[in-house]
């Protein structure tokens, strides 16, 4: 209830309040560090660095103590054969071993490098969530202002027709105008409420979006469009490519899935080769295992295990993860050629975006001069009223085309700076 109320007073807010100051990058860098998705990808990076430190634990020396206490019972056959009597006893063991790694096949190693990678992987993840939470933000805020300036050309456009409606009544009344021209007036007026309503709908379609992003409706009368980052933009469509290649988060994760994929290939090696560890050994017994009194045990070596056959099991599990690899590779072969559509296709949408925003631009300006025209023109009473409504009206609808194509422009320059993988708080 609250969210459509804080909603709706937005939408009421944007069709009186005055432009002012834009905090754009203030609302940025706060959503950056209040944004689920952003903290989410967070978590999971803290997950992975606390997994390096789990696989690097294998390095260092390992300690387990046991202990045993408790009645014990034996009768054995060759105390019964002797007629001696079950031995019945109190049994006090503690043992403990001492396990340094020395050779383990490199299987450490890969666990631990494998890690390092998914580390890796988690703070690219973590790089792209901010990207996609920054462009997010930037298309909601961006979409807020243009609706709200397209709404505020349809109310001028709504009442241009009405005073056109109503100049028509008073021509009809007087006997000089056309009853076919009032109807055509009221036509025009359904036509542009129908449009103004459409337009408020996206509005506050836009006020919701912005709401999702930061949590907060917008203070439109505060908000104003940033500068466009053109000197972060590439030069040329390939020099945007190649930086896509290197710098995009999505192709340096898959850079780390190769690279983990082959750590996971050294790791199922590991059992061809075998395990050497430095091992140092302890036990005290008391009354155990039928015998009476003290005994302690010590040994400090070398012990060494090699599974010298297994099924093949280690054999077919390095192949499989050799085909891991060739996998990975060839995902990241796909990943870029898509990232280099995806750029390709960024970077002609703003060629034509911008164009577009050029001749709305040059379109509003000659409606400009027109509707100037016409109203000195009216001024010496050489033309109509109707006419320089007319004028007006077609004013109007260029000024909508022009603001939206501004806009959207104006949004495709970041998403540019996504695509290549350089859209941060810089950009602002």
């Amino acid at each position: 209830m609250y969210r459509h109320l804080a909603i709706g007073a937005a939408v009421a807010l944007a069709l009186t309040a005055p432009a002012g100051a834009a905090p754009l990058q203030e609302e940025l860098e706060i959503v950056l560090q209040a944004h689920p998705d952003v903290r989410a990808a967070e978590r999971r990076f803290e997950q992975s660095q606390l997994a390096v430190t789990e696989a690097r634990a294998p390095y260092l020396p390992q300690l387990r103590i046991s202990g045993e206490y408790g009645y014990e019972n034996v009768d054995s056959p060759v105390a019964r054969a002797a007629g001696q009597p079950a031995v019945e006893q109190s049994r006090e063991i503690g043992r403990f071993t001492v396990t340094q790694k020395v050779f383990d096949g490199f299987r450490t190693d890969g666990q631990l490098k494998g890690a390092i990678a998914r580390e890796f992987k988690s703070g690219y993840a973590l790089e792209r969530a901010e990207q996609q939470i920054l462009l997010r933000g930037t298309a909601a805020y961006l979409d807020v202002l243009k609706q709200t300036e397209l709404v505020d050309i349809a109310l001028e456009t709504e009442m241009t027709i009405r005073r056109q409606l109503a100049l028509e009544d008073e021509r009809v009344r007087r006997g000089s105008g056309l009853s076919v021209d009032v109807l055509q007036s009221k036509s025009r007026l359904q036509a542009a409420k129908e449009a103004r309503v459409r337009l408020e709908g996206r509005l506050r379609e836009a006020i919701a979006e912005y709401y999702a992003v930061f949590n907060h409706a917008p203070e439109i009368g505060s908000m104003a469009p940033p500068e466009a980052p053109d000197d972060l933009l590439p030069p040329d469509l390939q020099a945007a490519i190649n930086i896509a290649l290197a710098e995009n988060p999505l192709m340096k994760q898959s850079d780390e899935t190769i690279g983990e994929a082959r750590q996971q290939r050294k790791v199922a090696m590991a059992d061809f080769f075998p395990q050497i560890n430095i091992v140092a050994e302890g036990a005290m017994e008391n009354d155990a295992e039928g015998i009476p009194g003290n005994r302690k045990e010590a040994f400090v070596g070398l012990r060494a295990e090699w599974e010298l056959f297994d099924g093949f099991a280690t054999a077919a599990a390095t192949e499989r993860s050799g085909r891991r690899i060739a996998e990975t590779m060839e995902n990241h072969a796909a990943l870029s050629l898509e990232i280099a559509k995806r750029v390709e296709v960024a970077w002609e949408q703003l060629i034509t975006l911008r164009e577009r925003a050029d001749l709305a631009a040059n379109a509003a300006a000659i409606a400009s001069e027109l509707f100037t025209a016409r109203r000195r023109l009216r001024t010496a009473g050489r033309e109509s009223v109707i006419n320089v409504l007319d004028a007006e009206a077609e004013l109007n609808g260029a000024r909508s085309r022009a603001t939206a194509a501004r806009y959207d422009a104006l949004v495709q320059v970041f998403r540019v700076l996504f695509e290549t993988g350089r859209l941060n708080l810089a950009a602002y």
